[in-house]
């Protein structure tokens, strides 16, 4: 059949087509060869659909600097996108250390509070030293999070840490700045894979308010 339509083409075109669309087709015709032998559902066993993701929610950030390694930390981790708080950040927007121009493709949303723009499913962490925290290391990441960290010269407020589900800090002995915080965050959830918390199961068991 395949050689049928072939003549038939190259017979109702010129010379010079004709070589270039037999070259064309003899091309496809290897590569639905090639296909053929394809074994899919290995294929799709390789490259699994994941349902898990990661946001997060900056409080009040103050400078464009942060803000933009934040950006290029949030690009490198695969997180979805990212929300902030006031208005310093508007003041002063240029994305001065995000030389891989994340801002271009992930979403970085200015939002009024991050407690009404939680994304469907997630679980908002907060990241602060605070009593009753959670080290870091010892934690387990929601498969789908969002992360809230406060501003560089201050701390989140008990408003947002009340509505977080959990809240986690990293044992260091000083502090660290914005960036630095946000790129330990998200390559400890990187670090321990797909060994997620059951907090999904709990939010789909409460009762909606």
């Amino acid at each position: 059949m395949e050689a049928c339509w072939l003549r038939c083409s190259l017979g109702s075109i010129g010379s010079y087509q004709s070589a270039s669309v037999y070259l064309l087709c003899k091309r496809v015709s290897i590569c639905c060869a090639l296909v053929r032998r394809l074994n899919f559902k290995s294929l799709l066993l390789v490259t699994p659909m994941k349902n898990n993701y990661s946001c997060i929610g900056l409080c009040n950030p103050k400078t464009p600097e942060n803000v933009g390694s934040v950006m290029r930390a949030a690009g490198c981790y695969g997180v979805n996108s990212v929300f902030y708080t006031g208005e310093r950040y508007d003041h002063a927007k240029p994305f001065y250390t995000d030389t891989q121009k994340v801002h271009q493709t992930l979403p970085l949303i200015g939002v009024k509070e991050l407690k009404d723009i939680i994304p469907f499913g997630c679980v908002p962490v907060a990241v602060e030293l605070i009593d009753g925290a959670k080290p870091l290391t010892g934690y387990k990441h929601p498969a789908r999070a969002f992360y809230i960290f406060g501003p560089e010269d201050g701390t989140l407020k008990k408003q947002i840490t009340d509505f977080c589900e959990d809240i986690v800090y990293i044992p260091t002995k000083g502090c660290m700045n914005l960036a630095a915080t946000v790129n330990v965050v998200l390559y400890d959830r990187l670090a321990k894979g797909d060994n997620y918390s059951h907090h999904q199961d709990v939010l789909q068991r409460k009762p909606k308010s």
